[in-house]
């Protein structure tokens, strides 16, 4: 019995490729009559060549760019990502992106085999609750703040798409300044990663900084708190009004921020010069935008009521917590 089961390993090994009932087949013209090891070949084959064949063909993602421009603190973002297909056969392609929940898609474009397929831009208020090209979350995380748009595509053996996604947003001012935000989620190394912003502002650009790549708990990548550095490859280049920052990394540098690719947001804050005056009004197409944020303004006078929950769940220490922050909070003693 050693050289049979010697001669079933052997077909085993050969047959690798084969459909499993011709392998079955096989088995019983070579004498093996054991059909509990007929009907296991025949179930594990099949899934070795599914795996192999996934990790063969998944397309990988050879380029990823992000060109923004922003003009008086509105935003236009390009996205372009290419997907490659070195398989034999034709496999889908998934294009995902996050962006931010007070932009608006203006466009989206595929370019599979060199057929290019234009998208159908709808309001929101169309989309189904379980659609799945966008979905908003339900907490108060920072996936709060973000939406995902995905779309996939089947892409031809030996051939790429390229997903083109274009869309628009209205910067608002935060805690003294304004703040633009691209997702770099491609979760793989990329040959060719650039993401480019231009910045104008014929106000002045006051201030500006490139904060370090922030993950999904707003934590930095190879940064301090108190000496936050630009993430590596980072260029800025700034005169009175103008402003342009490229982000370039390498597939060392990309593999020194994550092995299995880049998994943040990549982060511009800047003010603009201000002065205490009615603001600054840009008309547009019929539409005008107001930004009033005047300086040395003295602080408004506010009343704070503090709601405490006294039910039985806040029985002991987190009743006494809670009573010490506010007792701290407002400069009086805790009776």
């Amino acid at each position: 019995m050693a050289w049979l089961f010697c001669l079933g390993c052997c077909l085993l090994a050969a047959s690798a490729q084969q459909d499993p009932e011709l392998l079955a087949r096989d088995l019983e013209e070579a004498g093996i009559t054991d059909y509990n090891l007929i009907d296991n070949v025949a179930r594990r084959v099949p899934r070795q060549t599914r795996l192999l064949q996934r990790l063969e063909t998944r397309p990988r993602m050879s380029e990823f760019s992000v060109k923004a421009t922003i003009i008086s603190r509105y935003a236009f973002t390009t996205v372009s990502c290419t997907l490659v297909n070195a398989g034999s056969e034709a496999r889908e392609g998934i294009f995902e992106m996050q962006i931010p929940i007070t932009a608006f898609v203006t466009n989206f474009t595929m370019i599979i085999g060199g057929k290019i397929y234009y998208g159908e831009v709808i309001g929101k208020d169309w989309l189904r609750a379980d659609e799945e090209t966008y979905s908003r979350p339900r907490d108060d995380s920072r996936e709060s703040q973000m939406e995902t748009f995905k779309a996939s595509g089947l892409i031809p053996r030996k051939m790429e798409a390229t997903f083109i996604l274009h869309y628009e947003e209205l910067l608002r001012r935060r805690l003294g300044k304004y703040q633009y935000t691209v997702s770099i989620r491609p979760q793989q190394l990329v040959a060719k990663l650039r993401v480019e912003v231009n910045i104008l502002e014929n106000s002045g650009i006051n201030s500006l900084e490139v904060l370090p790549l922030q993950n999904n708990k707003g934590k930095g990548e190879g940064s301090t708190k108190d000496h936050p550095t630009p993430p590596p490859s980072t260029v800025v280049g700034q005169t009175k009004t103008l402003a342009k920052v490229t982000f370039n990394p390498n597939f060392v540098q990309q593999a020194a921020i994550s092995r299995n690719g880049i998994l943040a947001d990549f982060i511009i804050q800047y003010d603009v010069n201000r002065e205490l005056s009615v603001g600054e009004v840009q008309v547009l197409d019929g539409y005008f935008v107001h930004y009033f944020a005047p300086q040395d303004l003295p602080p408004l006078p506010k009343n704070i009521v503090f709601v405490l929950d006294r039910s039985a769940s806040m029985v002991g220490t987190k009743m006494k917590q809670v009573r010490n922050f506010v007792a701290q909070c407002s400069g009086i003693p805790d009776p």
